[in-house]
């Protein structure tokens, strides 16, 4: 039930950031949202990022996560990184484990 709530959660947010931005796209993300099962077999959260990445990337932009030696992607591969790292600090200091997820082996 907790997977299913994020995964909602998360392709509302991308919904509402391109709507934001007056991008096209949304009402896909908020009907896949409405459809999202408990553990998300139908793999909606899949289907959105790429829905997602599709209309808020440049066209025909490839997603590069190892050695990335464009721009964007390198720059993306440094946020994430900083994210995942302000993340996990913030998990530790309210003393939960950062390495149990919802859903997720690491």
């Amino acid at each position: 039930m907790a997977r299913q709530r994020l995964v909602q959660a998360r392709l509302r947010g991308e919904a509402a950031v391109l709507r934001s931005l007056g991008m096209k796209g949304t009402l896909f993300l908020e009907r896949l949202a409405n459809k999202v099962q408990p553990g998300d077999s139908d793999r909606c959260e899949g289907q959105g990022a790429r829905h997602y990445c599709k209309h808020l990337l440049l066209e025909g932009f490839q997603r590069s996560k190892q050695s990335a030696t464009d721009q964007l992607n390198a720059r993306l591969n440094f946020g994430y990184a900083m994210l995942r790292s302000l993340i996990a600090r913030n998990l530790a200091c309210a003393g939960l484990n950062g390495c149990l997820g919802i859903g997720r082996c690491n």
